[in-house]
């Protein structure tokens, strides 16, 4: 079936400006392109939805190449701490209690931390917490 053409520039018309919204709405990263990143296991301890966000609180181990603001390799000793979810981790299907593989990415440059994946491990996973 062949559509007229002034109802094939409305149709297209009407689609571009319901996309537009959604375009505009869509949450970006926090995180630049130089922002270091780091995969790490550990348990998810409480997840926060406040009106910046969401965010998880993980018990994570120890991460052995982190590099801190000036560039030197300095590691970080696991502990619990508070990470912003990215907008592709926001909604990962996680709860308190699981254990969990999380890639998040650093920008010292913008003074953001945010989580960019989040995924359940199995919950035999043996976690080392510890220098």
């Amino acid at each position: 079936m062949r559509l007229p053409a002034p109802t094939l520039l409305a149709l297209s018309l009407s689609l571009t400006s319901a996309a537009l919204p959604a375009c505009r709405g869509a949450p970006k990263s926090a995180l630049g392109p130089a922002a270091q990143r780091y995969t790490v296991r550990g348990e998810l301890i409480r997840i926060s939805d406040a009106p910046d966000g969401r965010s998880f609180f993980i018990r994570h181990e120890a991460i052995p190449g982190f590099v801190d603001r000036a560039g030197a390799k300095v590691g970080m000793a696991s502990m619990t701490m508070p990470f912003k979810a990215g907008p592709s981790a926001a909604g990962a299907p996680v709860k308190p209690g699981d254990k969990i593989q999380f890639r998040f990415g650093v920008d010292w440059e913008r003074n953001a931390t945010e989580v960019e994946s989040i995924e359940p491990l199995p919950a035999d996973t043996a976690l080392v917490f510890g220098k």
